[in-house]
């Protein structure tokens, strides 16, 4: 029996590049992943442009590890703050 995560959609905000290759294995398992502030392409993810965008209608929401700064900046190698 494969794993499969057909019809779950999935939101990963910010990280690094743990967060780059978590998105890109949810989507192989068929998983609706979307992504902010992640340089990451391919079947089943959709880049958004903001965080209400990348939580609108999912069923889970992954953070990155170091989570928010100070100033509750969402943390994202790939994105200046």
């Amino acid at each position: 029996m494969q794993l499969t995560l057909s019809g779950a959609k999935v939101a990963i905000m910010g990280g690094d590049a743990r967060e780059v290759i978590l998105a890109q294995h949810l989507a192989e398992l068929d998983a609706l992943v979307k992504v902010a502030g992640l340089p990451v392409n391919g079947k089943n993810i959709i880049r958004c442009q903001d965080m209400a965008e990348a939580i609108d209608n999912v069923d889970a929401l992954i953070l990155p590890v170091p989570g928010v700064n100070e100033e509750m900046k969402l943390y994202s190698a790939y994105v200046e703050t």
